[in-house]
C-alpha cells in the first residue's frame, strides 16, 4: 500500500511475560503507555488487540494510571457457554490474560468461536460498504475478492479468518 510504518508500526513483544514485575518493554508498550497518557480521561483510547495480549499489560505494567485512559478490546477466547474456552489468542501468555482479566481496565472481549466465527459477509456486501473507501478498503476488497473462486451463494467469517494472508 506504499504506506511507510515509521510512526504507525512499532515492534512489540517477542516474549511473553514470565513476571507481574518484569513487563516488556518494546516500542509498541512504550507509545501505548504515550498515547494513553496524552488521552482524555472522557474520550479514552480504544486499544484493539489481537493474538497474544502480552503488549497490553506489559505497557499497565509501566504505567498503571493508563488503565484510567484507556479501554481495551480484545480478540480472544471462545463463548463462554462453550466446553473450552482456551482459544489460541487467550492460551499464548496466560499471566498477561490473567493481568487483563483482574487489573480492572475497561476491556470488551470479543470471543472467536461462537461470535466472531458467526460474522459472515459476502462479495456484494464488501463490493458495497468496504471497497471504494480508501487504499485499505480497496485492499480488503481485493483480498476478500481473490479468497475464493467462486462468490455464487458464498460467505465468508471476516474476524479472526485469515483474510490478510
Amino acid at each position: 500500500m506504499n504506506v511507510t510504518p515509521e510512526g504507525f508500526v512499532y515492534k512489540g513483544s517477542t516474549y511473553y511475560l514470565s513476571d507481574l514485575n518484569q513487563p516488556q518493554i518494546n516500542e509498541a508498550t512504550l507509545d501505548l503507555v504515550k498515547r494513553a497518557m496524552e488521552a482524555d480521561e472522557d474520550d479514552p483510547l480504544f486499544v484493539l488487540a489481537i493474538g497474544a495480549i502480552t503488549n497490553m499489560p506489559s505497557a499497565i505494567l509501566i504505567e498503571p494510571k493508563i488503565i484510567e485512559k484507556i479501554v481495551v478490546v480484545w480478540l480472544s477466547g471462545n463463548a463462554l457457554h462453550l466446553p473450552d474456552i482456551a482459544e489460541f489468542n487467550l492460551k499464548q501468555d496466560v499471566l498477561a490474560a490473567r493481568l487483563i482479566f483482574d487489573c480492572g481496565v475497561p476491556f470488551v472481549q470479543i470471543p472467536y468461536m461462537g461470535v466472531t466465527s458467526h460474522l459472515h459477509t459476502t462479495l456484494l456486501e464488501i463490493n458495497q460498504y468496504v471497497r471504494g473507501q480508501g487504499r485499505i478498503g480497496n485492499f480488503l476488497a481485493e483480498r476478500f475478492e481473490g479468497y475464493h473462486d467462486d462468490h455464487f451463494a458464498y460467505s465468508k467469517v471476516i474476524l479472526g479468518s485469515r483474510l490478510c494472508n
